[in-house]
């Protein structure tokens, strides 16, 4: 292995961590993925920073735990109170992602909403379990119970908040295709009866055209040009009164029918009532 990869090695963790070569030759160029790492009982947490947004790249985050019990990481501090912050981050953002989602209304929002909350969750898992890893790695350090039971929580909630979304989705993109097809419905109805009031009228505009019938009235010179500008008036009210008639009356849209589920005669089991 050359010199360069093997600062590249050494570089993911700091320099003045002195941990044993059993840790480190288990580190490769990046911090893959979520994972507890004992030996000699010096104990390391490689984690992820929360991801933020549908990105899918990482970085990762070190907790070292030496042999008396103290903590450090190589960003947020030293104590175990750098673990808690890190967890605290994870609550954050997840909290930020249940406020879109009481805003959210269309499938638009909630996607976006899980878009951003799929990553969060997946890390989250992966998480939960490397820290429950170190807790059974070191069953005497007790604060690791109460960061294991609040990394359960995160992962529990993202785990709730992301099939409250996909719920939430899926009825709103159902409630838009039954509104869709209702107003197709109308439309349909609507042009059923346009065509049924021009097939009544077609058979008389039709001979009406063929034979130019011109009738003798006894209006042909009478009240002119008025007669006419009143036939055309006439006319228009005549087609906006039918428009209205066809086209606003209210279309009824046939339900499905229900069947009831058959009932099954299943025998009891004597054996289901029996102590064990």
């Amino acid at each position: 292995m050359s010199s360069e990869t093997n600062n590249q090695l050494i570089s993911l963790l700091p320099q003045n961590w002195d941990l044993p070569k059993a840790i480190r030759r288990r580190l490769g160029q990046q911090a893959g993925r979520q994972r507890c790492m004992s030996a000699e009982n010096h104990l390391l947490l490689v984690l992820h920073e929360p991801p933020t947004g549908a990105e899918i790249s990482f970085t990762g985050r070190f907790f070292w735990r030496r042999p008396e019990g103290s903590w450090t990481s190589n960003c947020l501090g030293d104590h175990i109170d750098a673990l808690e912050q890190h967890l605290d981050e994870f609550d954050f953002l997840l909290d930020k992602l249940e406020e879109k989602e009481l805003i959210a209304r269309t499938a638009d929002e909630y996607f976006t909403v899980i878009e951003e909350l799929i990553p969060l969750h997946r890390s989250a898992e992966n998480l939960y379990l490397a820290i429950q890893s170190a807790r059974e790695s070191q069953p005497e350090d007790l604060r690791l119970i109460d960061c294991r039971d609040q990394a359960y929580e995160i992962f529990r909630s993202s785990d709730l908040l992301l099939n409250d979304c996909k719920a939430a989705m899926d009825y709103a993109i159902a409630k838009r295709a039954e509104e869709q097809s209702r107003y197709s419905f109308e439309l349909a109805a609507s042009a059923n009866r346009m065509n049924t009031l021009i097939a009544i009228f077609l058979p008389l505009a039709t001979l009406s055209s063929i034979f130019g019938m011109n009738l003798t009235h006894g209006y042909e010179n009478r009240f002119q040009p008025f007669g006419f500008f009143g036939v055309i008036t006439f006319g228009l009210v005549l087609g906006l009164a039918l428009k209205y008639l066809l086209l606003n009356k209210p279309v009824e849209i046939p339900q499905p029918e229900v069947f009831d589920a058959p009932i099954l005669n299943r025998k009891p089991n004597p054996q289901e009532n029996a102590d064990p």
